[in-house]
């Protein structure tokens, strides 16, 4: 072999060696690192629980008054949030096409705490169940975490109605519709634990300046935040006819009264009253009650002792998840 070529030969090894070598270094300096935890979304929790009894059914009916009316055995229901998050709520009465009696100004309707009034003269909405024909809206709102809320219906011949082949042997057939979807727009606070503020129709939400000027709070935003001590209030209208825009100044001349939310709680017994005598009690004596705030569908605590949790029987007897009270002491209007 020449010598020219055993150089060569000599070179091409070195060099293989070299890639062997480079390729190894590689191959052992390499690191390969992965997420140790694991990136995760998991759904809330919403669903609606719906009860009812006494479905109405009057058979060869005629009109009455309203004050028969009011007196019918009503056909009751309930919805309760059985979840953390709050509901919007609306209440329809779908119209079924088995209805024969077309002209619903005969069919008069009281629905919870309301007046009687003509079901044609409610607010007309989209039907939900594929068999009815209209439907009209009676009634919406917000459900609190874990909360419920219970309403009646009754339904009867307005006395007005005409004795004429028009009212006569017909059909009203209706089915009461609850549509729900989740209150994302509406302000809750961590600290109440689902016991936040519920607002009725009669009921506008307000916050109060140092200077006393009330103003209609926008209830998507913090209005209220008892972390701070700063309660929820609201106010009844004398004038109800009036709407407010959120920011709004509200005049005292048009304020029936205030009133301020009490979150449902539960607090620790700090002492078990055991004295012998009004001398043994140090009213002098600064005391901390713990107090932490639960919605009504947890289980109330019964304690009775020193140091053991007892939810306030004011809410435990009304099942309540909390209440509106009266802001400052009852007065006589004079108008």
């Amino acid at each position: 072999m020449k010598k020219s070529n055993k150089k060569k030969m000599i070179v091409m090894m070195l060099v293989l060696s070299l890639v062997l070598i480079f390729g190894v270094s590689y191959a052992l300096w390499q690191i390969t690192l992965k997420q140790e935890t694991t990136n995760r979304i998991t759904t809330g929790c919403f669903n609606v629980e719906f009860s009812d009894k006494n479905p109405i059914t009057l058979d060869n009916a005629y009109p009455i008054s309203d004050e028969e009316g009011k007196k019918l055995t009503p056909y009751t229901f309930t919805i309760t949030n059985t979840c953390d998050t709050l509901v919007k709520y609306q209440v329809n009465l779908d119209i079924l096409n088995t209805t024969t009696l077309n002209n619903h100004s005969y069919i008069k309707v009281a629905f919870g705490e309301t007046e009687p009034s003509i079901l044609s003269s409610e607010e007309t909405v989209n039907p939900t169940i594929g068999e009815a024909s209209s439907s009209y809206k009676l009634d919406e709102g917000v459900l609190a975490k874990r909360g419920s809320k219970s309403f009646d219906l009754r339904l009867w011949m307005n006395d007005t109605t005409p004795t004429t082949e028009e009212a006569m042997n017909k059909a009203f057939t209706s089915k009461i519709v609850i549509n729900t979807i989740q209150a994302t727009n509406y302000y809750t606070e961590d600290t109440l634990n689902g016991a936040d503020p519920v607002l009725s129709e009669e009921l506008v939400p307000i916050t109060i300046a140092n200077n006393g000027d009330v103003t209609k709070a926008n209830t998507k935003t913090e209005w209220y935040s008892y972390e701070k001590k700063m309660w929820a209030n609201a106010v009844i209208l004398k004038d109800k006819t009036i709407k407010y825009a959120d920011g709004a100044t509200i005049p005292e001349d048009n304020i029936e009264s205030y009133f301020v939310w009490v979150p449902r709680y539960r607090y620790k017994i700090f002492n078990d009253e055991k004295y012998s005598g009004l001398t043994d009690v140090d009213n002098t004596k600064v005391q901390t009650i713990e107090v932490e705030f639960e919605p009504k569908g947890v289980t109330p605590s019964t304690g009775n002792k020193k140091g053991e949790w007892l939810t306030h029987p004011a809410f435990t007897s009304f099942d309540s998840n909390g209440m509106w009270v009266g802001k400052f002491e009852t007065s006589k209007s004079n108008q």
